[in-house]
C-alpha cells in the first residue's frame, strides 16, 4: 500500500535531502556533485524554490 501524498502549503518551507545508506557518500566525484547541483538549480527557478547549500 502506497503512503498518502504529502500535503503542500502555500509559503511552506520544504527541503531536499540526499544521503547514502549508512551516511556513505552519494557522489563519486566533485564533477558528479556539481552536475546534480546544476540540475537542481535549473529546476528551482521555474518552481520558485530557493537553493541553499
Amino acid at each position: 500500500m502506497a503512503r498518502p501524498l504529502r500535503l503542500e502549503y502555500e509559503g511552506g518551507i520544504y527541503h531536499v535531502l540526499n544521503r547514502g545508506n549508512y551516511l556513505s557518500a552519494i557522489f563519486r566525484s566533485e564533477k558528479t556533485k556539481a552536475a546534480f547541483l546544476s540540475c537542481l538549480g535549473e529546476n528551482c527557478e521555474p518552481c520558485e524554490w530557493s537553493q541553499r547549500s
